[in-house]
């Protein structure tokens, strides 16, 4: 008697805080805390990423080699810049960092980006955001360690010298060199947990997050050019405070780019099931339809890729 057996597709276990970046036509994950946080798994964890290709629907799990110096990182910060994946900052279980790693996704091997300007590096913290344009990258916000040299105007304190910041820093690539730019405008108040996402090769949006008292739903945007802040003015209808939320830029860098968030944790920690479209231009948001159960299961910092 012939016996048929289901084939079952390879998928990812389930986990939160981890990096997730399009390169390429391709979704890569890596790191990131799941329900058996412990060393071994921290240290398998950061030993292999996942690749999702939305084009097969399948997901293909790659060994990573090279010197990535923190294990099982949660919480960092990502971007990718052509066939590069860049990974800052993080949480091990102990100890926060501000180091920068680099993932080439032909040979899969990470490196150490060396700073010649150490004392210009960010704080070490987890939660910030990070963005790639031309050969820079820029992190904004987190949560982390204060020092004494900092600007006290960018880190609101919590208690044991950690807290959150409104810290903006350039990474500049051909250089390897970090600065501070100086900012103009309304900036963001110190925060975690927040989009902050490019919508053309001049611009970025930052939304929501955490600010150490309560989740917020403000909207920035950044003019990389002139490094000019502005906050739109908010109307109705206008999206519900959250953070740990995910967004991506539709029409990315069209005439009329437009920025889609979707789920995240609102004010009570309770997950969010909803989704919104900004239209950049106009500065109006809008809600529209998504299923509700991909949403809630997406909801703890899903991850986005846009067409």
């Amino acid at each position: 008697m012939a016996r048929f057996f289901r084939y079952r597709k390879y998928e990812p276990e389930p986990r939160f805080l981890h990096i997730s970046e399009r390169v390429g036509s391709k979704a890569v994950v890596q790191g990131g805390q799941t329900k058996d946080f412990t060393l071994k798994k921290r240290q398998h964890l950061s030993s292999v990423v996942e690749v999702f290709d939305p084009y097969s629907d399948v997901w293909e799990q790659k060994e990573v080699n090279g010197d990535y110096l923190s294990p099982g990182t949660v919480g960092a910060a990502s971007a990718s810049l052509h066939d590069d994946l860049y990974s800052f900052g993080g949480f091990d279980g102990r100890d926060f960092f501000n180091t920068l790693h680099k993932l080439d996704t032909h040979t899969w091997k990470w490196s150490l980006v060396s700073f010649q300007n150490d004392e210009r590096a960010p704080l070490p913290k987890i939660n910030c955001r990070m963005i790639a344009f031309g050969d820079k990258l820029g992190v904004f916000g987190g949560f982390g360690i204060n020092s004494a040299h900092r600007d006290p105007d960018t880190f609101s304190r919590y208690e044991g010298g950690r807290g959150w910041t409104n810290e903006f820093h350039f990474f500049h690539l051909s250089e390897g060199v970090w600065s501070c730019p100086v900012t103009t405008g309304e900036r963001p108040p110190p925060c975690s947990c927040h989009t902050f996402t490019t919508i053309d090769d001049r611009r970025a949006i930052m939304f929501g997050g955490f600010n150490g008292k309560d989740s917020i739903n403000d909207t920035y945007i950044l003019d990389l050019t002139t490094m000019n802040w502005s906050k739109l003015t908010k109307c109705e209808p206008w999206p519900n405070e959250r953070h740990y939320h995910a967004a991506c830029c539709l029409n990315y860098g069209q005439k009329f780019p437009q920025l889609l968030v979707i789920g995240g944790l609102g004010r009570q920690g309770q997950p969010l099931a909803d989704a919104w479209i900004l239209d950049v231009e106009r500065g109006k948001w809008k809600m529209v339809s998504v299923l509700k159960p991909i949403a809630y299961m997406q909801s703890y910092q899903p991850t986005l890729m846009s067409a």
